[in-house]
């Protein structure tokens, strides 16, 4: 199950999280890109906040494809994207998108955020990468939408700020 076939010149954007692979926020965040190119989600089956950047080395990571191009992975976030560009992918992705995260992640939590390690991951493996968190007042207040905008409208003008990114993280 290898994705993102060289002969295609569209990019690629690959999709993660750690509120897990059903997660609206990440099913928002991939509707948001879909045009622009490429999407793989590759997530953990399950929630997984607040796991940082650990990564599983004593336990297999097991791989589900739920949907075309959708995978639920037994592991953290970060096992996710190394997984992805180790061994689920032809080609390196144009980027890393990771979340839309259900909480900001900001101040100390960036540490602790499983969302934001995914993109530290991309930016490990020499990938642009972004996290995406939204806050509201419940669970049921989350504009997910509007933030799916937030990261479409960054990606159209990525060209305005490049240099800038190189090798950074942008947390938004």
């Amino acid at each position: 199950f290898l994705y993102g076939d060289d002969m295609t010149m569209r990019p690629l954007f690959l999709l993660s999280n750690d509120d897990g692979v059903h997660a609206p926020g990440l099913r928002e965040l991939a509707r948001a890109v879909k045009d622009l190119g490429d999407v793989v989600i590759v997530a953990p089956h399950v929630e997984r906040s607040a796991s940082s950047h650990a990564l599983s080395i004593h336990s297999p990571l097991r791989v589900e494809e739920t949907e075309p191009g959708i995978f639920a992975v037994e592991g953290t976030p970060a096992d996710c994207i190394m997984l992805a560009c180790r061994k689920l992918l032809r080609r390196k992705p144009n980027w890393v998108l990771s979340g839309i995260n259900r909480g900001a992640n900001l101040g100390i939590d960036t540490i602790y955020s499983g969302t934001v390690a995914a993109a530290m991951e991309g930016v490990l493996h020499g990938i642009p990468a972004m996290a995406v968190s939204c806050q509201g007042n419940s669970r049921e207040h989350l504009n997910y939408e509007t933030a799916g905008k937030v990261v479409r409208l960054l990606l159209e003008k990525q060209e305005q700020f490049v240099g800038i990114i190189d090798g950074a993280l942008l947390n938004v």
